[in-house]
C-alpha cells in the first residue's frame, strides 16, 4: 500500500518492477483522481486499488507493506508518529512499514537547511535525519529492521510492529 502516493509513481513502478504484486494506493480524493488515470496509462490498473482515504484516520486497507515516500517530513513529530501508527495498523501480523525519506548528507547541509526550513514555514513539518526518523517510529510502536541509503540521498528505511 502506498500511503500518500500522489499520482502513484512509485506504485505503477513496483508494480510493473513485480508483475506478481498488487497494491493499493490510499491518498485524499484529488491525488485519487489523479492516480486512477495514471495507473491506468501505465498498464498496472488492473493490479491497483485507488483508496480514497486521509491518513490521520485509520486506513481502510490492510497489506504486507506499507509505503511513505516522501510523506513524513510534511509533519511534525506529533502528526508523523499518529501517521505512522495508521500505517502500522494497517500492516498484516507479518507486515512491514517502509519510510522513504530524504536525509541529511554532510556534503550538502545547505540544501538541507533550507528544506527544513521551507517546510517548517510551509507547512509545519521538519526535515530528519535518521535518528529524527528512528525517534517518531519508535514513538508509533515500530523498530527500525534494515536501513538502506541510496545514491539519490534518499534513504529506505524499513520498521517492523514492535520494540
Amino acid at each position: 500500500a502506498d500511503i500518500g502516493g500522489g499520482k502513484g509513481v512509485l506504485l505503477a513502478e513496483l508494480l510493473r518492477s513485480h508483475p506478481q504484486l498488487r497494491g493499493y494506493l490510499v491518498d485524499l480524493v484529488g491525488p485519487a483522481r489523479n492516480a486512477a488515470r495514471y495507473l491506468d496509462e501505465q498498464g498496472v490498473a488492473d493490479r491497483a486499488e485507488v483508496v480514497t482515504a486521509n491518513f490521520f484516520e485509520p486506513l481502510p486497507v490492510e497489506a504486507d507493506a506499507v509505503v511513505l515516500c516522501d510523506v513524513l517530513g510534511d509533519w511534525d513529530d506529533h502528526d508523523a508518529t499518529l501517521i505512522l501508527r495508521h500505517c502500522t495498523d494497517a500492516t498484516t501480523d507479518q507486515g512491514r512499514v517502509i519510510i522513504v525519506e530524504m536525509l541529511p548528507d554532510p556534503q550538502r547541509m545547505d540544501l538541507f537547511t533550507e528544506m527544513d526550513l521551507r517546510m517548517m514555514i510551509y507547512v509545519g513539518g521538519r526535515m530528519r535525519d535518521l535518528e529524527g526518523t528512528e525517534r517518531v517510529a519508535e514513538a508509533a510502536g515500530l523498530s527500525v529492521h534494515d536501513i538502506t541509503p541510496l545514491d539519490n540521498g534518499y534513504t529506505i528505511i524499513e520498521c517492523l510492529p514492535g520494540p
